[in-house]
């Protein structure tokens, strides 16, 4: 999927979950320098044939310029939480989970005065960690490879509302529902959404601009013509950088 703010081309790419081999973030690296575009994978299970671990790594790659040279900073996370499926495969093929992957910290990206987050699959689940940058993020990406869509639609949705920013959601096009939604009402909350099919590419454009001016208004006392999103949800902190900005 392909993401535009409010620029006229894609300024970031994000494949689902386990979809990219790790021997590929060199084409992707320099992808990413070469048209100045971020991009967000999951990387296929990294074996560790020693300890016979199999890690699940999101990655970040951000390009910046530095002098007359342009580069690209790329952060590894390795994944909190494993799905229980995915556990159980793991366990199968004689492997284990990394110990005290549940330890694992999120990270708050600030890159072209974007500020979002990225969340692995069963990571957005736990109610706690897709929370912890409530008002401090535009939206939120999760990778994923789910066949459960209905119960990561609920999920989606809801952390659309409780956080109050766009949620980007990048499925395998084997089971599809990769979409763009947005914290407003039912009927337009969704930007973009694709079921499913081969070798999907979605472009989807979000207001990030738009979305900042809304919050900060008091929203409680918008007239309902005026509400353009969702009213914000209660403690929302509006004494946070991007809204300064």
């Amino acid at each position: 999927m392909s993401i535009q703010t409010n620029e006229s081309k894609a300024n970031i790419i994000v494949f689902p979950e386990v979809s990219v081999p790790i021997q590929w973030l060199g084409l992707l690296s320099d992808f990413s320098k070469k048209h100045n575009v971020a991009i967000i994978c999951g990387l296929k299970h990294i074996i560790d044939t020693d300890s016979k671990v199999a890690q699940n790594y999101i990655v970040t790659l951000l390009p910046f310029k530095y002098g007359y040279k342009n580069d690209c900073y790329i952060t590894f996370r390795l994944k909190k939480w494993y799905a229980p499926g995915e556990e159980k495969e793991i366990k199968k093929h004689k492997l284990n989970v990394p110990e005290g992957a549940n330890q694992t910290k999120n990270i708050l990206f600030v890159w072209n005065n974007l500020h979002f987050a990225v969340y692995d699959c069963f990571e957005l689940a736990d109610i706690n960690f897709r929370s912890e940058f409530k008002s401090k993020v535009d939206f939120i990406i999760g990778c994923e490879w789910n066949r459960d869509i209905k119960y990561f639609t609920n999920i989606t949705e809801a952390a659309a509302r409780d956080l109050h920013c766009y949620v980007i959601q990048v499925n395998t096009s084997q089971f599809g529902d990769s979409k763009i939604i947005a914290p407003k009402k039912s009927d337009e909350m969704t930007i973009l959404n694709i079921k499913g099919g081969d070798d999907n590419i979605l472009i989807g454009e979000v207001n990030i601009e738009e979305l900042r001016e809304f919050q900060r208004k008091e929203t409680l006392y918008l007239e309902d013509k005026d509400k353009t999103y969702k009213t914000l949800p209660p403690d929302f902190d509006k004494d946070v950088l991007r809204l300064k900005k």
